[in-house]
This record gives structure tokens, C-alpha cells and sequence, in this order.
């Protein structure tokens, strides 16, 4: 998975550049959202599987 950015939304780029990949397994899609703090809160659908097995992943981040 990748979080990326875009201020045109036609051109876009990761959101952390030193690790523009976020998460490496058999996740298919995210959803994900901001809390009233501003801390990104994220469900990965790991539908393919990988090494930890099946199911969900949770991804949270902090702002700034």
C-alpha cells in the first residue's frame, strides 16, 4: 500500500518520501480517515494473506 498526495489531482506523490511504501503483504484496499486530533486511522483488507495470515490490519499515524 501506498499513501500518496496531489494538489492538481492528475499529478501525485508519496507522502513521505524516504518510505513511499507503507505497507508490503496481501493487503487489496484501505480505507481510511482522520480523527478530530488529526491522527490518520486506516483498515488494510488483507484479503490475499501473507506471512501473519488473513484478515484486517489496522494503520494509525500521527500529524506532522
Amino acid at each position: 500500500m501506498m499513501l500518496n498526495k496531489s494538489t492538481d489531482g492528475v499529478n501525485w506523490e508519496p507522502v513521505d518520501k524516504d518510505h513511499p511504501v507503507s505497507y508490503v503483504g496481501g493487503g487489496s484496499e484501505l480505507g481510511w480517515m482522520f480523527d478530530l486530533q488529526g491522527h490518520f486511522w486506516g483498515v488494510i483488507r488483507n484479503e490475499d494473506g501473507d506471512e501473519s495470515g488473513w484478515g484486517s490490519r489496522v494503520a494509525h499515524g500521527y500529524p506532522g
